[in-house]
């Protein structure tokens, strides 16, 4: 036999009544909790030994003449960028801000250039012609790209005949 509880049954309003009431002792146990929690102090600061220290830079290598060649174009790229962003959030007309976001395409594309120079000029140095001469192709394909359909040569077509028909 399954035992009931004792209280008369409750219609809809009821129920939410009941509802809402369990919800809001959970809300209250909820916030009593998080108000009892003890945040737990922070870790202490531990002294670096001087063995550590010196281990943690010698693993961290020297920036090489690569590295800061690149990092100085780019760091030249968000400068100029940076300026010219400044002016596109203060254009009056649409074709200044047009104009504005055209000289940026040609910033981003200018560092691109000059990265790929960069890395063909360390490629040549190491003694990597090859690829040296892969990446000045690609830096050649930036500023002059290979058309998609070349032209071609084709006979004229005989004499009398309409060349638009097959």
């Amino acid at each position: 036999m399954c035992v009931r509880s004792h209280l008369p049954p409750l219609d809809e309003a009821g129920r939410l009544r009941r509802r809402s009431s369990v919800v809001a002792a959970f809300a209250v146990l909820a916030l009593a909790f998080t108000a009892t929690a003890v945040e737990p102090p922070p870790p202490p600061e531990l002294p670096l030994a001087e063995a550590d220290t010196t281990a943690i830079s010698a693993a961290s290598p020297a920036p090489t003449e690569f590295g800061i060649a690149v990092a100085g174009a780019l760091e030249t790229e968000r400068s100029r960028v940076s300026a010219l962003q400044t002016r596109f959030d203060a254009a009056a007309t649409e074709d200044a801000a047009l104009a504005i976001q055209r000289e940026i395409e040609r910033v981003k594309s200018e560092t691109e250039r000059e990265i790929l120079q960069i890395q063909a000029r360390h490629a040549r140095a190491a003694g990597r012609a090859e690829e040296a001469d892969r990446i000045e192709a690609a830096a050649r394909q930036l500023t002059e790209p290979v058309p998609v359909h070349q032209p071609v040569a084709r006979p004229a077509p005989p004499e009398g005949r309409d060349p638009n028909a097959r």
